[in-house]
């Protein structure tokens, strides 16, 4: 864990208590178009399931999601890396990857 020096205290503190759990819910659906379309979302979460939960319950990330053309086993969930913003929703229209 990092520490800073906190000149209120004067002393080497950690630089984060506790950390929310935060997980990245993916729908990625190769069957739609002609490359497919994804859909992502980050959040807060204590597991995965409650992760998945939460985002179908996202308007702004099932409103990308076809009810006719839905699949569960193209929900996915990862732990995201680097910098993102909790509860943004990104599409894309194609292969996400690239």
């Amino acid at each position: 864990m990092k520490k800073y020096y906190n000149p209120k205290t004067k002393k080497l503190e950690d630089l984060f208590e506790n950390l929310n759990p935060v997980y990245g819910v993916r729908y990625e659906n190769p069957l739609i178009g002609d490359k497919g379309n994804s859909v992502s979302i980050i959040l807060e979460a204590d597991n995965e399931d409650e992760a998945k939960i939460k985002a179908m319950k996202i308007d702004d990330f099932t409103k990308h999601i076809s009810e006719k053309d839905f699949d569960p086993k193209y929900l996915s969930v990862f732990i995201p890396e680097g910098l993102y913003v909790i509860g943004k929703t990104e599409y894309f229209d194609g292969d996400s990857k690239l």
